[in-house]
């Protein structure tokens, strides 16, 4: 480790025993996010639950000295993005993500920002009455028209792509639509659990849609395989009980006796001398 400050030196050691003891540690960008924001935070998670953050700098000399005695760790380097912080807890990631989520707060754009998605204008009526501001809608790419003495926006537009960084006019206009697009809370980046990297994409699963879309794949490649008639441990039972219907009713249309089909015939002889004895009968 090159020569540092003793204060920082200790920064460094608290960090490293935390990243190599820690069952779940999630890389948090702080970047935007109000004190007051991240008080909130800290008393909703505050049980099994440690926020800490140092200079990048430290954290990346913490990290090196951790993965000295825990190596899979190194993977996180990679998500140490804006103004890191890291989240030390034994909670399952998915639950801390959701949890997070829940507690974010929608916000008004800021020049310089970065989109967390695609931002869209859509189409309809705004406040606007027609002026200059039909120029600036129109160097944004927004096509509009006049109606009843308001601007309306003919086309749905994506005025900010996710990942793009949003400009002084783009954020002027999103704040005069009262379109508040960025959420202010913990922007969980990835969090590592057992070797494993689990991105925010991977954690913003919702669980009962992915349940459902386990299930309906399950029940189409059951019916794939029993159209291709492709046996496996999971459906041997389903060919076994069709094949055993199919020769049921071939030997009962052969009029073959067997212990199976013996109920079936017999049922069937009685209909045909019921319907002889009443035919009979008629004449």
């Amino acid at each position: 480790m090159k020569k540092i400050p003793e204060a920082k030196k200790k920064v460094v050691d608290e960090f490293a025993e935390a990243l190599a003891s820690s069952k779940v540690i999630a890389v948090v960008n702080m970047e935007n996010l109000p004190a007051a924001q991240l008080q909130t935070m800290a008393k909703i998670l505050r049980k099994d639950v440690q926020i800490k953050m140092t200079k990048k700098r430290l954290l990346n000399l913490a990290l090196e000295k951790a993965v000295k005695t825990r190596q899979d760790l190194g993977k996180i380097k990679d998500y140490f993005i804006g103004m890191p912080a890291l989240i030390f807890t034994s909670q399952d990631p998915f639950k801390l993500y959701r949890k997070t989520q829940q507690s974010k707060a929608k916000a008004p754009a800021k020049p310089g920002q970065i989109a967390p998605m695609d931002i869209e204008i859509k189409a309809g009526p705004t406040p606007f009455v027609p002026g200059p501001i039909i120029s600036e809608l129109a160097q944004l790419g927004l096509k509009t028209k006049v109606e009843e003495g308001k601007i309306t926006i003919v086309q749905d537009k994506i005025l900010v792509k996710q990942g793009e960084k949003i400009n002084e006019k783009q954020a002027s206009l999103l704040q005069r639509l009262d379109i508040k697009p960025m959420e202010i809370g913990l922007n969980i980046v990835a969090a590592f659990e057992d070797g494993m990297i689990y991105t925010k994409e991977v954690m913003a699963l919702d669980d009962k849609k992915l349940m459902e879309d386990i299930a309906a794949a399950f029940t189409e490649t059951c019916n794939l395989m029993a159209e291709i008639c492709y046996i496996t441990r999971e459906n041997i039972e389903m060919f076994l009980g069709k094949a055993a219907a199919e020769a049921r009713a071939v030997a009962s249309e052969a009029g073959i006796i067997t212990s199976e089909t013996i109920p079936e015939l017999l049922a069937k002889a009685e209909a045909e001398a019921k319907a002889v004895k009443d035919e009979a009968k008629l004449a």
